[in-house]
This record gives C-alpha cells, sequence and structure tokens, in this order.
C-alpha cells in the first residue's frame, strides 16, 4: 500500500517518511524502504516502543517538524 502510494505521489522511498505508533508501523515502513517515525500513543507507549526498528522516537507529534528540520 505504501509503494502505491508513493507512486501516486511520484515520490521515491528515500522522500518518504512514514509515522505510526506501533511495532506494525515500522515493519510497514520498512518494507517499502522508507524511514519512520514512531510516536507513543493510544496503542503503545513509549516504553514499548523503545527496542522497534525506526529513525526516531517522539515524544509527540509536534516534536515531528524538528525533527524533521
Amino acid at each position: 500500500m505504501l509503494c502505491r502510494l508513493m507512486a501516486e505521489a511520484a515520490v521515491s522511498a528515500d522522500e518518504t517518511i512514514a509515522v505510526g505508533d506501533m511495532e506494525v508501523d515500522s515493519d510497514f515502513a520498512r518494507a517499502a524502504g522508507c524511514r519512520i517515525v514512531l510516536i507513543p500513543g493510544g496503542s503503545r507507549s513509549r516504553q514499548e516502543l523503545l527496542g522497534v526498528d525506526a529513525d526516531a522516537l517522539l515524544d509527540s507529534i509536534s516534536a515531528l517538524p524538528a525533527w524533521l528540520a
């Protein structure tokens, strides 16, 4: 699904960053060759996400713009 979205948007995996709150989101992004930012939410706590393969683990979505910069 992510590969299709990237194709429709005419962007590469190098230009794409997925944002999620669960382990499966990391798997989803990595399978498409994308970077992944995890943000704890209702599904998982920060502690539960510490060992997940991600490019960043942020405390809130408001921290995303600074991370992108």
